[in-house]
């Protein structure tokens, strides 16, 4: 055979070989290879994490933030429901998570577990987002406190939609003769698609800024620069919420005829014993040609209004006629309820006198032992105070 030959057939059977090894090669990848995905595992393929991050869609959890509870608060809204609302706030700018189920616990003034309530939630990015529950029965039992906790980490995901901008104008409440109460709101869709699929929620607040009341309501579709008048109608008057007042007191004590007397630095001095740590106290003094009148007036613009204002008379008994005028003034024109400190003789012939004319005051003996103490503690210092609705917030949440 010719060398040539030789060579030919070299060439073939390397030929023959290779393909061979190719054609091995290839189903032993194919077989034995696991192709990296983001369910392997493994940190793999330029994921920032495992199975998260780069080509995967799922986010990294150490790139997010969790989900932030606000507050959340329950309302009695009829003598055996409640209704329940929080507020969710997703910090984290591009991204959304679906159907996140949470759950909710309620619990009574004793701290006593009454029932829960599970449900999911969608939070979109840089938004704040209601949970609102609003026919929870207990029957009997008032819900004094929630919780809330989400059973599931967040799926989070990209936001490929930004939530739609939509305006919410000329919030008010009002209540009508009739009764009950009734909030209003205008939505304005500024943009240039139609929104979908709307959730309305309004939150009415009182004059302190804590939540009294919630309602819900829906908007199907609202069209590119629509206007939508919304109402939210409460059948029951909304009513006001009590709390312990916490802010700093100025008291002002004072003698019906003007003058500072040592009964009443007496009784400024127990009085420092256990309200100095939040009550500023001062004489307040009268010149005889100048009505109390003139004096509260000019005296109220200058008080700082963040504050609690108490106004006590000292009462000296030969000016009791006196004592019952000033506290009238207080009580009728600048609805302030006067204490007043007497003697332990007196003291409830003056609270008799005070109710029988309709003036809302607080009457104290000036012997000051542990119960008088423990009284004007609890009035000043541990004062309940009833909290209006006043204002109301409203919310839109397009389901995108």
């Amino acid at each position: 055979m010719s060398d040539w030959a030789k060579q030919r057939k070299l060439n073939i059977q390397v030929s023959v070989v290779t393909i061979v090894l190719v054609i091995i090669t290839s189903i032993a990848f194919v077989v034995l290879y696991d192709r990296p995905s983001c369910t392997d595992g493994l940190h793999n393929q330029g994921e920032e994490g495992t199975d998260c991050g780069g080509p995967c869609s799922r986010e990294c959890v150490f790139a997010t933030s969790k989900p932030s509870i606000l507050w959340g608060r329950a309302f009695r809204i009829s003598p055996t429901l409640h209704s329940v609302i929080y507020y969710i706030e997703n910090k984290n700018t591009t991204l959304t998570a679906k159907d996140l189920p949470y759950r909710l616990k309620f619990f009574d003034k004793k701290g006593e577990y009454i029932d829960d309530y599970k449900g999911v939630v969608s939070i979109y990015p840089s938004f704040i987002t209601p949970i609102f529950i609003p026919h929870i029965k207990t029957g009997a039992r008032d819900i004094e406190t929630t919780s809330i906790e989400f059973t599931k980490e967040p799926n989070w995901q990209p936001a490929l939609i930004e939530v739609p901008p939509l305006l919410t104008l000329n919030q008010r409440i009002e209540y009508p003769k009739k009764g009950g109460a009734r909030g209003h709101a205008t939505i304005v869709n500024e943009t240039i698609s139609p929104v979908n699929d709307i959730d309305v929620y309004a939150v009415v607040f009182d004059q302190r800024g804590n939540a009294v009341s919630a309602a819900s309501t829906y908007i199907q579709t609202l069209e590119p620069k629509e206007r939508r008048d919304v109402i939210f109608t409460w059948v029951n008057q909304i009513k006001p919420t009590e709390y312990i007042c916490d802010a700093k007191s100025d008291l002002f004590l004072f003698t019906s005829n003007g003058t500072v007397t040592p009964k009443m630095i007496e009784i400024k001095n127990q009085l420092d014993r256990v309200l100095a740590d939040v009550t500023d106290i001062q004489f307040l003094s009268k010149p005889k040609d100048l009505s109390w009148e003139n004096v509260i007036m000019e005296l109220l613009p200058k008080l700082d209004k963040t504050k609690k204002l108490y106004f006590a008379i000292v009462e000296e008994d030969s000016v009791l006629t006196e004592t019952i005028k000033v506290a009238q003034l207080l009580n009728d024109n600048y609805n302030i309820s006067p204490i007043v400190f007497a003697d332990i003789d007196i003291a409830e012939s003056i609270k008799k006198v005070l109710s029988d004319k309709g003036v809302n005051s607080f009457v104290e003996s000036t012997n000051f032992d542990d119960i008088s103490i423990r009284k004007i503690t609890q009035e000043i210092k541990y004062k309940k105070c009833k909290g209006e609705a006043t204002s109301i917030e409203v919310l839109t949440v397009p389901n995108i």
